[in-house]
């Protein structure tokens, strides 16, 4: 069984495919009754006519049907290649099925997807140190063997990756590699808290704490419904005090003061973020990180289509913020010329931001525009064009713009697809002619499709370890960690391993023998059969 976890639970806000972010899925349902949905029902591996446009009772309803129907089963058995000998064949389809289920969940939007996973794994006696949340990623950089600090581990936690791209990466195993490696704004730490049920077996609760930044946050509030509840706390701050938080307020200057308020009050309660690099961050080559490495990460990762194809395996997961609709919707033209985008703009604004309901201004559409040629827009955040809700205040700072409060946004902060990339080591600047250029604004940026590969040290990382070497990925190859040779101060300490590989294995019955001849001293997968043991 190829346990490629789902990515799941509270940061799940949106899809689990690629294809959801860029057209084949639907964000935010709200009937169930709407012929809107997706689903693979015959096996196939792809969207047939008759498989388009269903209701959630065709599809969800239906795929959970056949996940406990003992024909369909034996279908899905020969459909998925599965070894019909196998004692556990149906057992094994039958995931596949609630697998492929709960994509569909996620295609919607969910928040929490209807489902949960145990996560079980093998562990070596003796070996401590280990800090997981509720999620499944375990975080290792701190493992130890019989309370002493450990030097070399090795372990499994699945096949070869799908991406070690932290924008695109869907399968819980690479994320586990990559949770050793980077960190965004906000990080997972040890708590130093055991597990409950696991006392004494050193198996801590991860806890979130500030990353390579210090963020804080405001809410907003305004006079008429707030200035008595808010006044003095800390935690609110007045509206008049966030001048870039709603800038179209200054578009009602002439409204009356009553129309004005009843605009401002649907305002109560977003929230403002303040993300500013600690003076000492830096890339594992020594490199200092600048705020920029963030908002091109973000403006990558939150788009829909990228370097002209589909892209965003996350995007959804961007929508809290300001004026992420808007890029996705408006944003994405066939043109960069905004006086030349398509007669439906205005609907299309008016849709995806039904508070404005004003007419779209040609400083909207320059602010929301992105050129499909991929010179770089003039906000400056490169390649990826941009949201109105980040602002960057300079190269150590940014303020962040929520639509509302959300009240999982740190968690978001430390998820991989909010985690840096160096734009530099990233990109290819040639000119339409395909020639190299130096100048930006005249490049044509295009992906090196393996960057992530780090066959020529290409991938820089900011976490307590750093990839040594190329990245192997094939199965029986595999990824060497090493402790970082520079790392933002508190990352590394004297708990920190000094190396971790892990094994890509492709075979649950070949992950246990590694594990029981003690090639590793922890396994993600094994066999089914051995859960009864």
């Amino acid at each position: 069984m190829k346990n490629k976890g789902l990515l799941f639970s509270l940061l799940a806000v949106g899809s689990f495919t690629a294809t959801s972010c860029s057209g084949s899925g639907l964000r935010h349902t709200v009937s169930k009754d709407n012929k809107v949905y997706h689903a693979d029902l015959n096996f196939n591996g792809k969207i047939d006519p008759n498989e388009e446009n269903l209701t959630w009772v065709e599809s969800y309803d239906a795929l959970l049907k056949k996940a406990n129907s003992i024909t369909d089963l034996n279908k899905a058995v020969e459909a998925f290649n599965i070894n019909p000998d196998d004692e556990y064949a149906t057992a094994i389809a039958r995931y596949e099925i609630l697998h492929e289920a709960e994509e569909l969940i996620m295609s919607t939007g969910a928040v929490l997807p209807l489902c949960n996973y145990i996560d079980p794994y093998l562990l070596k006696e003796g070996v401590k140190g280990i800090y997981t949340n509720s999620l499944g990623f375990k975080f290792l950089d701190q493992l130890t063997t019989n309370d002493k600090p450990g030097l070399d581990y090795a372990i499994t936690v699945g096949t070869k990756a799908e991406t070690f791209d932290p924008a695109n990466n869907s399968d819980a195993s690479t994320s586990i590699a990559l949770f050793q490696i980077m960190a965004g704004a906000k990080r997972y730490v040890n708590s130093g808290k055991e597990q409950e049920g696991e006392e004494g077996k050193g198996v801590y609760k991860a806890e979130i704490e500030d990353g390579v930044c210090k963020v804080t946050k405001k809410l907003v509030y305004t006079e008429k419904s707030g200035e008595e509840t808010h006044k003095n706390d800390d935690d609110w701050i007045l509206f008049d005090n966030c001048p870039d938080l709603m800038d179209e307020m200054t578009t009602i200057a002439g409204e009356d003061e009553d129309k004005q308020q009843e605009i401002r009050d649907k305002y109560e309660g977003t929230a403002r973020y303040t993300i500013e690099l600690k003076s000492d961050a830096v890339w594992n080559d020594g490199s200092a990180m600048t705020i920029d490495d963030f908002i091109y990460a973000w403006t990558r990762a939150s788009s829909a289509t990228y370097n002209g194809q589909p892209f965003g395996m996350w995007c959804q997961l961007f929508d809290s913020i300001r004026g992420y609709n808007v890029w996705n919707t408006i944003g994405q033209q066939t043109t960069a010329d905004p006086t030349k985008w398509d007669e439906d703009t205005q609907a299309k604004w008016n849709n995806t931001d039904p508070n404005k309901g004003t007419v779209l201004t040609d400083a909207d559409k320059y602010q929301y525009k992105a050129k499909f040629e991929g010179i770089t827009n003039i906000n400056g955040t490169g390649c990826a064009g941009g949201m109105a809700g980040i602002i960057r205040d300079n190269d150590k700072q940014m303020t962040v713009q929520l639509v509302n409060d959300c009240s999982y946004f740190d968690e978001l902060l430390a998820f991989t697809a909010y985690m840096p990339v160096k734009k530099e080591k990233v990109l290819i600047k040639k000119d339409k002619d395909g020639k190299p250029v130096e100048d930006e604004t005249k490049a044509i940026c295009t992906e090196s499709p393996d960057w992530w590969m780090n066959k020529d040290k290409s991938y820089l990382t900011n976490g307590p370890m750093q990839i040594n070497g190329p990245i192997r990925n094939q199965d029986s190859g595999g990824i060497d960690l090493v402790q970082a040779e520079h790392a933002t101060p508190g990352f590394v300490n004297e708990k920190t391993i000094k190396s971790l590989k892990f094994l890509f294995i492709d075979k649950d019955s070949t992950m246990y023998d590694a594990y029981r001849t003690g090639s590793v001293v922890l396994t993600n997968n094994f066999p089914i059969a051995l859960i009864d043991q």
